[in-house]
């Protein structure tokens, strides 16, 4: 039997969690890592930015260079999955980075001569009542006007 004292704290966490859920404060994006793409882009879009590798913003992104050195003509796209960690990496890197939403959506960034698009996407459907739905963004419970699930950014 759960004495009063363990009681009242399972119940001030339970409430701090709802509170913080409620309030906007909890952010599960991530949380179960997610998926890098990185693809092999021969024609960009004209209009897309695109930022090159030694861009201080994504250069130091160890599993973006690992990752960017496997794709070639000959394989032209890798995907890897990430921890939470390279996840929250991604995206502090790519935070200000711009993201192209036309057809061919993606973050394009230039090693050398070649061109490269990447999406990344967080895992979040083993958090329960939490969805990846279209645009790759969990959102809590379902949503049935918007039934296609989505786990990579494209």
């Amino acid at each position: 039997m759960t004495t009063p004292k363990t009681r009242r704290s399972a119940l001030k966490a339970v409430a701090t969690g709802v509170l913080a859920a409620t309030a906007g404060c909890l952010n599960l994006e991530g949380i179960e890592g997610g998926k890098l793409t990185v693809r092999w882009a021969d024609d960009p879009p004209e209009d897309a930015t695109v930022v090159a590798m030694a861009d201080e913003r994504v250069s130091e992104v160890v599993i973006l260079q690992s990752t960017l050195q496997r794709v070639s003509a000959e394989n032209p796209q890798e995907m890897v999955t990430l921890n939470r960690g390279q996840y929250a990496e991604m995206t502090d890197a790519l935070s200000e980075v711009p993201r192209y939403d036309g057809t061919a959506a993606g973050y394009y960034l230039r090693r050398d001569e070649q061109v490269y698009r990447l999406n990344y996407s967080p895992f979040c459907t083993s958090v329960p009542g939490v969805e990846s739905r279209k645009n790759g963004r969990c959102v809590v419970g379902s949503s049935d006007s918007n039934p296609e699930p989505s786990l990579d950014r494209l």
